[in-house]
């Protein structure tokens, strides 16, 4: 299995590409809402937010709210499977990443919400959560960016 750190020494100086990339799910494909959630390799956890909790109300997504998907539970578990050196099983997928190496994964959905998210054999765990299913695949692309960037921390 071939290994990639990230570039994490510029990455501080450019716009949080998570960030940005909820921002775009919301506010150009339409997406109620959109949440993140990257641990990094020291265990310290960043969560993001973009859109709304409520339409009718507006109200913001809160930074500790919960979207309850089965399908995220894979990814932490991928995180455990790695850490015992296992390379495939409970329906995880190797996926490339764009800075280098691959990371391990596992993505569903059920009617209303859509999770992506994978760890990777350096560390580094993201869980990323819409309040619908994207509605074409480019879309559903944007959202994979969005895991590429929290992984590749740029």
């Amino acid at each position: 299995m071939t290994t990639g750190a990230p570039p994490e020494a510029s990455a501080a100086a450019r716009p949080d590409s998570v960030q940005q990339g909820l921002d775009a799910l919301v506010r150009a494909d339409g997406l109620p809402a959109a949440l993140a959630g990257v641990k990094d390799r020291e265990g310290h956890t960043r969560n993001y937010t973009a859109g709304v909790a409520d339409v009718t109300t507006r109200a913001k997504v809160p930074v500790d709210g919960q979207v309850r998907i089965g399908s995220n539970t894979k990814t932490f578990t991928a995180v455990v499977v790695l850490q015992h050196g296992a390379g495939y099983g409970l329906g995880l997928m190797s996926r490339p990443l764009s800075c280098g190496g691959v990371y391990w994964g596992h993505g569903g959905d059920i009617p209303g919400y859509e999770t992506r998210g994978g760890a990777t054999d350096y560390g580094r765990a993201v869980s990323v959560e819409v309040t619908e299913i994207p509605p074409d695949a480019e879309v559903a692309g944007r959202v994979e960016k969005v895991v590429d960037a929290a992984l590749c921390r740029r």
